[in-house]
């Protein structure tokens, strides 16, 4: 009787399907409890357990125009950065989510310390964007994600040829500076 009882809860423990928590789940339309119409004026009800820390009308060069709010858990860990559409306006939506903790994924796993062996089984690259400050910036095109990495950390000879193809500069081990979210 034991034998049969230890037997049902392993066939009840191995047939259980991966539960993804939708509190931390990426999609194409959402990054967590953000969705691409969630507006401003609501990230103090959907982050009522963490601290928001708004930076408005400044930011980094790049970000300079539009409001950034920083989303901390409760021990002080950055979450989030939210980039609101619309500078000023509390029911602008959200155009990017720049994601710093690693409970959020896609349904396939994926997260910020994923590396590009991990996306590239799932994923073809979409675009692949050299930038002004150093970096690179893949767009791939099954997953939501924008991924920014630091052209030191690519194989040598990038950037010296348009002829180099991308699967010879990035390396398997290669993780991502910046794992990111953009709604247009």
């Amino acid at each position: 009787m034991n034998r049969l009882i230890a037997i049902l809860f392993l066939i009840g423990l191995f047939s259980c399907k991966k539960q993804v928590d939708k509190h931390f789940l990426i999609t194409s339309h959402q990054v967590g409890v953000i969705t691409d119409s969630t507006a401003v004026y609501q990230l103090d009800r959907l982050f009522a357990n963490d601290s928001i820390v708004a930076r408005l009308e400044e930011g980094d060069f790049v970000e300079a125009i539009n409001d950034s709010y920083y989303i901390y858990t409760k021990t002080g860990k950055l979450r989030l950065i939210a980039i609101a559409k619309t500078q000023g306006d509390s029911t602008s939506s959200f155009k990017k989510v720049i994601i710093f903790d690693n409970n959020y994924k896609t349904l396939k796993g994926l997260n910020n310390l994923s590396y590009y062996v991990d996306l590239k089984k799932d994923s073809a690259i979409y675009k692949i964007k050299t930038l002004v400050d150093r970096n690179v910036l893949l767009t791939f095109d099954t997953i939501p994600l924008n991924m920014l990495y630091d052209k030191k950390s690519l194989a040598a000879g990038w950037g010296n040829s348009a002829s180099i193809k991308a699967q010879s500069v990035l390396k398997d081990s290669l993780q991502a500076s910046s794992f990111f979210v953009v709604w247009e």
